[in-house]
């Protein structure tokens, strides 16, 4: 067992049912149960709050382009504060680093609920609360990560990212039906104050944790920031695995994710799909990466996950490459049903293999490298609507598929020791 993490039904693995077919077994920890429940929480939250913020500036404004302009708002501090948080996560008490960010998310949907109500909210508003919401987020997320390890034995690792991972898939099918939902029988301001009591609820169950154990450098408090930032780069660079695995999680989000941008334009001018064929069509990565994630929980850990992880990563964008190509709906719904898959599959062995290479003390700043993966996808979208102008957009995702995989190859000739993990 580690540390505090306290199995609060064990008899049900050792007698119901064979411990590696009970799929949320890392739920049975208490202390992984009051992250998780404070993850969905959280999740929920921001996944509403996505729905809202853009609904609101919509109404505001009429104007579809502030739509974008605002989701990029809320997202760019997960790119440009998120190595700072991940300093923060590795020198502050993590529980408390949470409930902070936490509480700021309260904060932040109490006062625009207000301003709603009240009637003095202006567009500005909504953009000065989504930055500083985005900060929250970005603090969060690399101290959320990291704390998995000390909350769940080792040999609940896999399951328990698999259902971390899971919250993104609660939140983004619940979150913005929520808050339409509320939003149509309540009005605005209501969605916000329902949020701000999800965050609550969030705060209070993280409260309820126990302070894991957490293994401090006895150098840091003597660092500054840029110091400890400089410090994290050095140990990834010094150790091939946690670089390779970092590159695994980069590369293909950056090349192979922003092919789902362009799957409407594949539904019209390629597969001449109508509105029902392209939202099966755009469902089918869903579809995927839930099977993966279903599959994930049940399963034992892999003997060799090292190659698993190459092997689906390269699957993954060998799937987008031959997407790019093919003119039969069925046959395009099942690459994009397999693409889902593999990067389901990978990403969550390769997040486990990541907490488990890294050593505690670094936790944090190499997960916020690892979480830069989320900012990176849309500059990734953007270079291939540039491309797309230019080539044509099925000879663009084709491209970015060869190069996801190639990209895979490229760093596995790097750190060929993946392969015997």
């Amino acid at each position: 067992m580690v540390g505090n993490a306290e199995t609060i039904a064990a008899p049900v693995l050792e007698t119901a049912v064979p411990r590696f077919l009970f799929p949320v077994r890392s739920l049975l920890h208490r202390q992984f149960l009051m992250l998780w429940l404070g993850q969905t929480s959280t999740t929920l939250g921001q996944w509403m709050d996505q729905f809202t913020r853009g609904w609101l500036v919509y109404e505001m404004t009429g104007s579809a382009a502030q739509l974008a302009f605002v989701s990029a708002a809320r997202a760019a501090p997960l790119l440009f504060v998120g190595l700072f948080a991940g300093v923060l996560a590795d020198r502050m008490n993590r529980k408390n680093l949470l409930m902070f960010s936490q509480s700021i998310n309260v904060g932040l949907n109490l006062l625009l609920a207000l301003l709603i109500v009240s009637g003095t909210v202006e567009v500005w508003h909504v953009y000065a609360t989504g930055v500083l919401g985005g900060i929250g987020m970005a603090v969060q997320q690399p101290a959320r990560q990291s704390i998995i390890p000390s909350v769940v034995p080792p040999q609940d690792l896999q399951n328990a990212v698999v259902l971390n991972s899971g919250t993104l898939n609660i939140g983004q099918a619940l979150g913005p039906a929520i808050g339409g939902i509320i939003v149509a029988a309540f009005g605005m301001g209501a969605a916000y104050f329902v949020q701000t009591g999800i965050f609550i609820a969030a705060i209070l169950f993280t409260f309820s944790m126990v302070n894991p154990p957490e293994h401090r450098s006895k150098k840091r408090s003597d660092e500054s920031m840029l110091e400890s930032l400089r410090a994290g780069f050095r140990y990834v660079r010094t150790n091939d695995i946690v670089f390779l695995l970092l590159m695994l999680a980069l590369v293909p989000m950056f090349f192979g994710n922003p092919y789902q941008s362009l799957i409407p334009l594949f539904a019209a001018d390629i597969l001449d799909a109508g509105e029902k064929e392209t939202g099966l069509l755009m469902a089918a990565t869903g579809v995927g990466s839930v099977i993966s994630l279903v599959l994930l929980a049940c399963m034992p850990d892999f003997a060799r996950p090292g190659r698993v992880l190459i092997i689906t990563s390269a699957v993954y964008g060998i799937s987008i490459a031959l997407f790019a190509g093919a003119s039969v709906f069925l046959l395009s719904a099942g690459l994009l049903l397999v693409a889902g898959f593999m990067r389901s599959t990978y990403r969550a062995i390769n997040h486990t293999m990541l907490l488990k290479e890294t050593e505690a003390e670094y936790r944090g700043r190499v997960n916020s490298i690892y979480l830069l993966d989320r900012g990176l996808v849309p500059l990734g979208t953007v270079l291939l609507g540039l491309m797309a102008a230019v080539i044509g957009a099925p000879t663009a995702v084709a491209i970015m598929g060869i190069v996801c995989t190639l990209g895979i190859v490229a760093a596995v000739a790097l750190a060929p020791r993946i392969w015997r993990i």
